[in-house]
């Protein structure tokens, strides 16, 4: 199949507003979300199956998956990656990785053309934060992903010193997020979007790019639970 032929599956599972996407050159296929408090386990195949059905697809018909990979919600994570594995192991299909913080930011950046902060919701009172730019068909860092206290991405955005539009699950908890330079966007951007996943994949099927699923990684950016329970025993001990 040629890349203007070509139709990509976009899946994101790191909130609780979970989405299926079909996209290819020619621009959106088809889009599902669902706002789901709780496991997205028992959903995501059904609604796999039920958009490919409604399309007139079958998984063979796909050229690719591009699959969210953090930050996020951990068990939604690993229930997206793992299932975005699956089927690309189980159609020979290539798997493409595309950080959350980065869709979440091309949706404000495909139509407000500036740079723009992400603040979404993590842990123990800290956010997952990262500054954008556009950086032609999709953005490029200004500011790092980094697990870090409202008050501490504040400062770090504070001190680029540039206009900046602010978007995310946790932008209502930044101090002064309608001050100055910066400019709080409609909460209807605050979510990643499995039509920015599916459009990133697309891209980066055209561009050749190609990951082996057995190297796709969640991007958790801070330890689970576990490990952090693990690593207290383990000081204990020693």
């Amino acid at each position: 199949m040629s890349a203007s032929e070509a139709l990509l599956l976009g899946i994101d599972t790191t909130t609780s507003l979970g989405g299926l996407a079909l996209a290819g050159a020619g621009g959106l296929r088809a889009e599902y979300a669902a706002d789901v408090h709780g496991s997205h386990a028992a959903r995501i195949m059904p609604g796999i199956e039920r958009m490919l059905n409604e399309a007139e697809l079958a998984p063979g018909d796909l050229s690719g998956i591009g699959v969210s990979i953090g930050p996020g919600s951990f068990t939604g994570l690993r229930v997206g990656v793992a299932t975005a594995m699956g089927l690309a192991r189980a159609a020979g299909l290539p798997l493409y990785p595309v950080p959350t913080l980065e869709a979440v930011a091309w949706t404000v950046v495909a139509s407000s053309g500036g740079a723009v902060a992400v603040a979404m919701v993590a842990r123990k009172g800290e956010i997952y934060g990262a500054v954008y730019r556009p950086d032609g068909e999709w953005v490029a860092p200004v500011m790092a992903p980094a697990a870090l206290t409202p008050a501490e991405f504040m400062q770090r955005i504070t001190r680029l010193n540039m206009p900046l539009a602010v978007c995310g699950t946790a932008a209502d908890d930044l101090a002064g997020e309608t001050c100055g330079s910066l400019h709080r966007v409609a909460r209807l951007f605050d979510y990643p979007r499995a039509a920015a996943v599916a459009w990133r994949a697309v891209a980066l099927h055209r561009d050749g790019s190609l990951v082996a699923p057995d190297e796709i990684r969640p991007h958790y950016l801070k330890a689970s639970q576990a490990e952090r329970e693990w690593a207290r025993r383990q000081t204990a001990g020693g």
